[in-house]
């Protein structure tokens, strides 16, 4: 089989990216282990921005406040019941993933707009307590599956709304 290269790349100038703020989120005296964490995630359509931190928070923000220079972003802060690694939200923007000490937390980004927040579903992830999550993905079109990939290769693959998990010994990254 031949090799076949893309197309050449072009220069788009109407291309900009600007920067909308610097804020500090989060204090760790001790470094994070170089896992590629992923702490951040957001729902346009609830205006939300998730920020987790490796002291078992979750910060909330709204996207406006962020955005607007003149005032401080406010944020409501979620205690969590494990220490995340990595958070995501669905491809219908409903539900936010924590996952983080063999466990996988989904809450209802709705849900961020009231007081009392606790996860809708726990899962217990069967999986060695050495390893760590290499990557958290949702399913680009069936809402509620997510897949987890284990540095060891372990793949995980979950059905959030029936808690169906299957297990796959691969050799994933």
């Amino acid at each position: 089989m031949e090799v076949q290269f893309g197309p050449n790349s072009i220069d788009e100038p109407s291309l900009l990216y600007k920067l909308q703020r610097k804020i500090k989120v989060f204090n760790t005296n001790q470094p994070l282990p170089n896992r590629g964490y992923n702490f951040v995630a957001c729902t346009s359509k609830y205006g939300l921005v998730f920020v987790a931190t490796p002291m078992k928070i979750l910060l909330v923000y709204y996207l406006k406040e962020l955005i607007d220079k003149e005032t401080e972003p406010q944020h409501s802060s979620v205690q969590l019941q494990v220490s995340p690694s990595h958070i995501a939200v669905n491809c219908n923007e409903e539900w936010l993933a924590v996952v983080g000490d063999q466990m996988i937390l989904v809450y209802k980004c709705m849900d961020f707009q009231n007081m009392d927040i606790r996860p809708s579903v726990s899962i217990k992830c069967d999986v060695s307590p050495s390893t760590f999550v290499s990557a958290l993905q949702w399913n680009p079109c069936i809402p509620d599956t997510i897949g987890i990939v284990f540095f060891d290769g372990t793949l995980l693959v979950s059905q959030v709304s029936t808690m169906q998990m299957k297990k796959i010994q691969s050799n994933a990254r």
